[in-house]
């Protein structure tokens, strides 16, 4: 029931996929391609690639995203189109490695929505770990989007690590105080924690 109830939350069709924050549209049917725009967008297999992610093909979109990489193999944006290509073919290991590689470069502002979609994307296929570090990953470029910390409060709540997650909700209600979602969600949390209580005595 927990996991349901998360699962049904995630950047879901409310106010949540187009936050007022700017944190991005992951799911709420404004293009993908809006985050071309970054850095590496004026390779045209980069748009080609978002194209591909938006329309959910995402065998040519890692195609244009590995051709992308042959002439910029530093580019943070292709690593994370590509990581997120790899995500939707259910390619784990090697997204997890694609990952790697892109945390390992320096990410500027406009990568903070291409983290917070690939974390939704991880999030979905339940690589939970990853998830969670996409998510941070974006939070260090924006510490005051409080979106990013609603969707790691729902990570750490399919997981059981409900302390974690109401620590989470708290921040972003501290930074959005009519955050109507992180209430909702806030408030049966607590319910949980004690029915989870009721089932270890």
């Amino acid at each position: 029931m927990i996991f349901g109830a998360a699962k049904d939350m995630l950047c879901g069709g409310s106010r949540c996929s187009r936050p007022s924050s700017g944190a991005g549209s992951e799911t709420g049917g404004m293009p993908l391609i809006a985050d071309a725009a970054m850095r590496g967008a004026e390779d045209d297999r980069v748009m080609k690639g978002f194209h591909h992610l938006d329309s959910g093909d995402c065998k040519s979109a890692k195609a244009q995203f590995d051709e992308a990489l042959t002439n910029n193999f530093s580019n943070i944006g292709v690593r994370l189109g590509l990581c997120q290509a790899l995500v939707g073919l259910d390619e784990v290991k090697e997204a997890e490695k694609t990952f790697e590689a892109a945390c390992s470069l320096e990410p500027g502002p406009g990568y903070m929505k291409s983290l917070n979609r690939l974390g939704i994307g991880l999030w979905r296929i339940e690589s939970y770990d990853l998830a969670l570090r996409a998510f941070t990953r974006a939070s260090d470029i924006n510490s005051n989007d409080p979106i990013l910390y609603y969707n790691m409060s729902l990570v750490h709540i399919v997981q059981l690590q409900l302390d974690e997650a109401e620590i989470l909700f708290e921040k972003a209600l501290k930074l959005k105080p009519d955050f109507v979602e992180a209430k909702q969600v806030l408030e049966k949390v607590s319910g949980w924690k004690e029915n989870l209580a009721d089932k270890d005595k």
